[in-house]
This record gives C-alpha cells, structure tokens and sequence, in this order.
C-alpha cells in the first residue's frame, strides 16, 4: 500500500513537473483524457496561484501565460537534451574526457539557463512590471508544493481514498470513551 501511494505521488510529482516546465503545449493530445482534464485544472490552479501571489490582473495574466510558459518549455527542452545524454553514464566511473565534457555541458545548460532567464524576463518586463517579473522564480517555488497536494487531492478523490493520517471533512473521531463512562 505504502509502494502505491509512493508511486502516485511520485507520478504526481513528474506530472507537476511537467506542467510547470512545459506549460501546458499541444503535448497533452498524447495524454489520457483523465490527465487532461487533471492537467488543465492543475494549470487554472497555477494560474490563480500566480494571480495572487504576484499579484496578476486578469489583462496581465492573459499577457504573462503565453510568455512564461515558452520560457518553461524552452527550458524544459534544454534540460531534457542534457539529462538525455548524461542520464545514464555512471557518474563514478567516467573517463577524464567524459568528465571534462559533463562539465562542459553541465555550465553550458546553466549558461542556457541564465540566458533564458535573462530573455524571457524582459519578454515579461514588456507585459508586467519588472517588480513582479523579479518575484516570479520565488513564486515557482512556493507554489510547486501546493501544486503537489492539489494533484495528490485530485487522486484520492478519484480513487475514494483519503491521505494518511487524514479524516474526512478535517474532523477527527471523537477520542474513545474513558473506563467508567
């Protein structure tokens, strides 16, 4: 039991992951239909959490989406092509050569990244103000864990389980009877 729950949540991780580093491309088409309407309301969810944590108007969400989730694809490809190539090397037992070359890759998708990030932020300075494009790599991180538990909820719901240690509706049973009463 405690295998398939660390399955799902795993899986629920990796689908998180995804949608936040592709934001949502014609990539679903290829997904279960289940998953779809999970995704698409996990990307409302991600949208609302953005709108309120940079805080969004609704103008500068429907301008910041399309912007920010190209950034997250971009970069999703780009550590992609790198896990691709060095995912299944053993790390331990590399040559000098191979290790120099890991190295080599390792800072350019890092230089890749800062690119992007330099890019893609002044993409969205042009549709947000620039205080708020400042905030926006803090807010992935604080709402990849919200996204986790709306996407973990969403399985228990479907499949009628509760988490652990968990009662429904937030209340706990009332605590035994005392010898005597």
């Amino acid at each position: 039991m405690k295998l398939l729950f660390r399955i799902q949540t795993m899986k629920n991780i990796l689908l998180i992951t995804i949608l936040l580093l592709t934001g949502w491309t014609a990539k679903a088409q290829r997904i279960d239909t289940s998953d779809v309407s999970k995704i698409d309301a996990l990307k409302d969810y991600r949208e609302e959490l953005f709108k309120s944590k940079l805080p969004l108007s609704d103008k500068e969400a429907k301008a910041f989406f399309p912007i920010y989730d190209q950034y997250q694809l971009e970069l999703r490809n780009s550590k992609r092509e790198f896990r691709k190539k060095w995912y299944k090397k053993d790390m331990e037992n590399l040559s000098e050569t191979e290790a120099r070359e890991y190295l080599n890759d390792a800072v350019a998708l890092q230089q890749k990244e800062v690119e992007l990030l330099r890019n893609y932020s002044n993409k969205m300075g042009e549709v947000i103000p620039m205080t708020k494009v400042i905030k926006v790599k803090r807010v992935e991180r604080e709402i990849r864990e919200l996204l986790i538990d709306k996407a973990n909820e969403m399985d228990l719901k479907k499949s009628g389980r509760r988490p652990k240690g968990k009662h429904p509706r937030g209340h706990r049973p009332p605590p035994p009877p005392l010898d005597g009463e």
